[in-house]
């Protein structure tokens, strides 16, 4: 069955079958009216315009023609989602779909944004118009790419010629580091030269060229590192000290003991000493309690220093040297004082001859020293640790005390005050080994006396008839 629009003669093809015998409302989808088809009994159809209906959408509705029968739908534009959503034909009962209003809403709006376009001036043609503007558009891009080019020669030349410079502007703002500020780094040997001797003053100036190589380079791992290694030895030394005090606390309650022993004339003798010695033993208590306190709060400064900087600077082996002599001075840290010094020695041997980590490598040998004294099973391959750190540096006197302990805990007494003797020629003024050395003495001349008084028994037993 056939019928044609009477407004613009666009002719349409329908199945007879799916006009309604009362007729329906359909549109045009050539010009959009709306028309009115009926069939008629010989088979044939009328089609009228509806009067009034050119417009199929009222401005709260959306007319949707159904593409199997041609059936006009007309729907709230409230009732239809962005999305859209199938709909089925009441006639044919054939499924179509009816279009969301969400990219219509954005070109609605985006329109009202924009405003009118401006009209072309006065004898301009379209097409010159559409010329002009691409023209420009080309021009603005290559501008752009003129710029970045421009940008990337000036971040590259930066970086390779003046990277002091490069770290001081670009770097911070593109996180690209292009090396390490020279004067930060004479800070950093210079920090490392006042190290050496092993002295609170040393320790001090130390820690005062830290802090300059810090303000040149905030990002200096090295100097992050030593810095926080400062706060772990002045809290070890504090805890030496704190262990100090409590020894001399119990060698007093010894005393003490000793003293009640003796006959009361001699203990009359005895009296201020005894004193003295009940002073000390109270007074222990109370400092040796300071002094643990304070070299907590040192250790935890310098640990959690290490391990913020370790986290962003996961590839410095001196960072990670630092923590593993962190966790030295804990009963059980050991196994990952350990495991930080194979990860250290592991990345400075992955480093080219060329730049060779002298410094790196001293430390890693003195930490391998001091995990091996602290394993009960491997004290005596601690010495040979601290001998090679000795031999990448001869003046690292703290490698040099820790040698003078190994032989201690080994019981070689006379090589341990042999070693003592030998740094203090070299630094005179280092307070714990002079302490150790007076105490290694003092055992040697016991032992000594101790022997004596035995040579002097037997002899009087040889000469005491039978």
């Amino acid at each position: 069955m056939q019928a044609s629009c009477p407004d613009c003669g666009q002719e349409y093809e329908f199945e007879a079958s799916s006009i309604p015998a009362d007729g329906y409302d359909a549109q045009c989808s050539s010009c959009g009216s709306i028309i009115f088809i009926k069939p008629k009994p010989d088979g044939s159809t009328t089609v009228d315009k509806v009067p009034g209906r050119d417009s199929a959408v009222p401005s709260d509705e959306v007319s949707v023609t159904c593409p199997h029968c041609a059936v006009v739908y007309q729907f709230a534009k409230a009732e239809i989602s962005d999305e859209g959503y199938d709909a089925q034909c009441t006639e044919c009962e054939g499924i179509f779909f009816v279009e969301g209003q969400g990219d219509l809403k954005e070109l609605l709006a985006l329109s009202d944004e924009l405003g009118e376009p401006a009209t072309l001036p006065e004898g301009v043609s379209t097409k010159k118009d559409f010329e002009r503007i691409s023209s420009r558009r080309r021009g603005l891009v290559k501008v752009a790419l003129g710029g970045v080019l421009l940008l990337l020669v000036t971040v590259g030349v930066t970086y390779s010629a003046f990277p002091e410079v490069f770290d001081a502007t670009l770097g911070p703002v593109i996180g690209v580091k292009a090396g390490d500020n020279s004067a930060a780094l004479e800070q950093l040997e210079q920090a490392q030269q006042a190290m050496l001797p092993d002295t609170s003053e040393g320790y001090e100036s130390a820690q005062k060229s830290l802090e300059s190589a810090l303000v040149l380079d905030p990002e200096l791992a090295e100097a992050i590192a030593l810095k926080g290694l400062m706060h772990v030895f002045k809290g070890g030394e504090l805890q030496a000290e704190g262990r100090g005090i409590v020894e001399a606390g119990v060698r007093a309650q010894k005393e003490i003991r000793r003293i009640k022993r003796l006959p009361r004339r001699k203990r009359k003798k005895q009296k201020a000493v005894m004193a003295e010695l009940k002073e000390q033993v109270a007074a222990s208590g109370d400092e040796s309690k300071k002094k643990f306190e304070a070299a907590g709060r040192e250790l935890r400064k310098g640990l959690s220093a290490l391990q913020l900087a370790e986290r962003e600077h996961v590839d410095s082996p001196m960072l990670k040297l630092a923590l593993g002599l962190y966790f030295v001075t804990e009963p059980d840290g050991g196994e990952r004082a350990a495991q930080l010094h194979k990860q250290a020695t592991g990345l400075l041997n992955k480093a080219p001859a060329e730049v060779e980590d002298k410094r790196g490598k001293q430390w890693a040998a003195y930490l391998e020293g001091r995990v091996l004294l602290q394993a009960p099973h491997k004290t005596k391959e601690s010495p040979a640790a601290f001998q090679a750190a000795l031999q990448l540096e001869p003046t690292f006197q703290r490698a040099r005390y820790g040698l003078a302990l190994a032989q201690q805990k080994l019981e070689e007494r006379d090589a341990a005050m042999a070693t003592l003797k030998m740094l203090l020629a070299q630094v005179p003024q280092h307070a714990r080994a002079q302490a150790l050395l007076e105490r290694l003495e003092e055992e040697a001349a016991a032992k000594q006396k101790k022997a004596g008084k035995k040579r002097k028994k037997r002899k009087r037993s040889k000469k005491s008839p039978q």
